[in-house]
């Protein structure tokens, strides 16, 4: 919620939910991102949730979207969710290249392999 101008200019009053005598700004404050974070709507964190419930535990994007909004409050289209896991996935994409370099130039691989 923002401030209410009430008359002139330079008079100014609380909106309905606010206690008496507190104000907002006019304009809300820039949002400082963290270096590294894509630009979008949703943060790292989410973007990771929904690429652990849709890619792990293979969530419908639809399952993803309604355990989301009923559980966290945070409401998706169903296209967001493919769109995250994209960002995701190439934003992962350097990082696997790199540990498959590494790994395919080693001399010996410890493989365990366990019956289950």
């Amino acid at each position: 919620m923002y401030q209410v101008r009430v008359g002139h200019p330079g008079q100014r009053r609380a909106g309905p939910f606010l206690p008496a005598g507190q104000v907002h700004r006019d304009h809300p404050p820039a949002i400082a991102r963290d270096e590294g974070v894509p630009p979008g709507a949703f943060g790292p964190h989410l973007t990771a949730l929904v690429a652990l419930l849709h890619g792990r535990y293979r969530l419908s994007a639809r399952e993803c979207a309604a355990l989301l909004g009923e559980v966290f409050g945070v409401p998706l289209a169903l296209g967001t969710i493919p769109a995250l896991c994209q960002q995701v996935s190439a934003a992962l994409a350097a990082p696997y290249a790199e540990a498959a370099t590494y790994v395919q130039g080693q001399a010996v691989a410890n493989i365990r392999h366990y019956r289950h």
